[in-house]
């Protein structure tokens, strides 16, 4: 069973009246705003610990795409069911900032038409990352002004 777990920090537009009419979503709030929760990590543990042991789950903002190898034609469930057949239990998914090539104001995106993020800001740093991992957990941070252009499908 598919389910949408959702931290609402006292947003402030529709989002919380949004989500409570969907039937599977369960909404939590906070009166912990996401910085002083250690960048959301202190709501993902907790989440984690009450509904994510020995299960697949997927922890994303709700102003993020979650872009996979064939995503155009599979499924979610799909990529789940070959990673297990791997014996593979999590996907680690870097946040990847994207802008424009000129002016940051220029790409505009409200998700209002077929239009992808990645077709209005196509850039990205293309170096300076970095890669910490211990037994529990992966980060991936930094980045620099030497940036590629990227070229992706959308259906």
């Amino acid at each position: 069973m598919t389910r949408f777990l959702c931290v609402d920090d006292q947003s402030s537009d529709a989002t919380r009246e949004i989500l409570l009419k969907q039937s599977d979503v369960e909404l939590f709030g906070s009166p912990v705003r996401y910085g002083e929760a250690d960048r959301g990590r202190l709501w993902r543990q907790e989440l984690f610990r009450l509904f994510g042991i020995g299960r697949w789950y997927l922890n994303v903002d709700c102003d993020e795409y979650f872009i996979y190898d064939g995503y155009e034609e599979k499924s979610l469930q799909t990529l789940i069911s070959q990673l297990e057949a791997l014996k593979i239990m999590h996907c680690p998914a870097p946040m990847i900032d994207l802008y424009p090539e000129g002016v940051i104001s220029s790409a505009v995106f409200d998700g209002s038409s077929d239009v992808m993020p990645w077709q209005v800001a196509s850039m990205f740093d293309a170096n300076g990352y970095h890669l910490k991992q211990d037994n529990r957990s992966m980060s991936l941070t930094g980045g620099r002004a030497s940036a590629f252009s990227m070229s992706m499908s959308s259906s």
